[in-house]
């Protein structure tokens, strides 16, 4: 790892990457680690559980995932998870959400003809997507709607984070207490 990190050319890129493995290795070794996992599974220790994520205990297995049927906010903290028909109330520190790999939901076109009302209400209730294949290769990306949505409000702001950046590496920038000082002056004009 570190010597792909030292390859990369761009000085302050190669000082971010080295500080993120840092602070990724404090919570995960690196390297060869033989241990009980599913390879679609994918931990992620940070990430709060949402309504419709994959879940599994933080002293359990990965094999064993449950999904979030309904995040209780008058409390912030208790979690309703549904595994096996079985409902049980979790503390958010009791688990860690996963994220489920493509390759487990990928499906010939033939599938998707044959169950397209089936596909479509389990997209929207699992919140995952699916890949189509057509002779074996992938075609086709389906995703449910406000899965889409969250997609592409997180790209905009993408955008608008890198065309900031864009101005800060041009030197396009103003003081704020200018702004402020114009947009006051501008209001009591207006």
């Amino acid at each position: 790892m570190h010597d792909l990190i030292a390859q990369v050319g761009d000085p302050r890129l190669r000082e971010r990457l080295a500080a993120e493995r840092a602070s990724a290795s404090k919570d995960r070794n690196f390297g060869l680690v033989f241990e009980d996992h599913l390879p679609e599974l994918l931990p992620l220790y940070k990430a709060q559980p949402r309504r419709g994520d994959r879940v599994c205990r933080r002293d359990g297995s990965l094999k064993d995932a449950w999904t979030v049927q309904q995040v209780l906010l008058s409390t912030g903290k208790l979690h309703t998870f549904s595994r096996d028909h079985k409902k049980t109330i979790l503390s958010p520190t009791q688990v860690w959400s996963t994220a489920m790999r493509y390759s487990s939901q990928v499906k010939p076109i033939s599938y998707l003809k044959a169950n397209a009302a089936e596909v479509l209400i389990n997209l929207a209730k699992q919140r995952e997507p699916m890949i189509i294949t057509q002779n074996g290769e992938a075609k086709a990306v389906l995703q449910d709607v406000a899965s889409f949505e969250e997609t592409q409000e997180t790209l905009a702001l993408l955008k608008i984070l890198a065309l900031g950046q864009q101005d800060v590496e041009a030197g396009r920038l103003k003081p704020a207490a200018d702004v402020v000082a114009r947009l006051r002056a501008k209001r009591a004009t207006g």
